[in-house]
């Protein structure tokens, strides 16, 4: 999840680990890994890079390639360098065009009650982002894009303990509604056409990365499957674990039968 986020939220995907190994890992300064005093590390190329040293080190062959939001991107830039041994991709509220994603949570801050949006849209102005009537009405938008349960399972709130800001301010910004980081300008949508396996797209019906998004995503893909949570905002695996996890080990299980 979102630069500096630890994995404890993507706890409910041990439940696949009674079909196959499940592997999650705590990105370099966040969680239970390092936490290094060096903003220079904060990249897009360092943290693939982490990727394929964990691929590496745990000597994967063959293996199901899963990412959510912040993950999807790092998925997106690994898959520009290669497909080897990646028998499935899962892209989970992906963020695959930053533009598309800016003009996506900014209509979205449209649909808000009239006070909250008018709220944002003052304090935006003039950034000042830490006001709190801004904190509270972007608490609003989060609770009803981002995760719909109140209050947030325990392993949303682990994963905020062991949050990075730092990673975030770095790489995207102060807030979902701008991005002034070193992310500003990303895209690879230009991968999706020559991803020539199994390709499972996974959003909430209320997601900030919204259905709409990712049917266009799944057009341009290949052999792809798109799973829509009805119920759900950003945080599908959290707020409808058993649905997810069905949908997800279906996918899974579909094509390794078919190997």
């Amino acid at each position: 999840g979102g630069p500096g986020f630890p994995s404890y939220y993507l706890e409910p995907l041990k439940a696949l680990a009674t079909e196959r190994p499940v592997i999650l890992y705590d990105q370099l300064g966040c969680g239970r890994s390092d936490r290094p005093d060096d903003n220079s590390l904060w990249t897009l190329d360092r943290f693939v890079q982490e990727l394929h040293e964990v691929k590496n080190a745990l000597q994967l062959d063959r293996f199901h390639l899963f990412g959510h939001s912040w993950g999807s991107m790092i998925v997106a830039e690994y898959l520009s360098g290669t497909t080897e041994g990646i028998s499935t991709v899962t892209f989970a509220g992906p963020v695959l065009s930053v533009e598309t994603y800016l003009a996506t949570v900014n209509k979205l801050k449209q649909g808000l009650p009239e006070a909250t949006r008018d709220t944002l849209v003052a304090h935006e102005s003039d950034r000042s982002f830490f006001a709190t009537d801004y904190q509270e009405a972007y608490e609003a938008f989060m609770k009803a894009h981002w995760c719909r349960i109140s209050p947030f399972p325990d392993e949303i709130q682990r994963s905020f303990q062991e949050f990075n800001s730092e990673i975030f301010q770095t790489m995207w910004g102060q807030v979902e509604f701008f991005c002034t980081g070193n992310l500003a300008g990303f895209d690879r949508t230009d991968i999706l056409v020559d991803l020539h396996m199994p390709v499972l797209y996974t959003c909430g019906r209320y997601d900030i990365t919204t259905p709409e998004n990712v049917a266009t995503y799944a057009c341009m893909t290949e052999d792809s499957t798109v799973a829509i949570f009805e119920k759900s905002g950003h945080m599908t695996m959290n707020e409808e674990p058993e649905q997810y996890i069905s949908t997800l080990s279906k996918f899974l299980n579909r094509q390794e039968f078919a190997d």
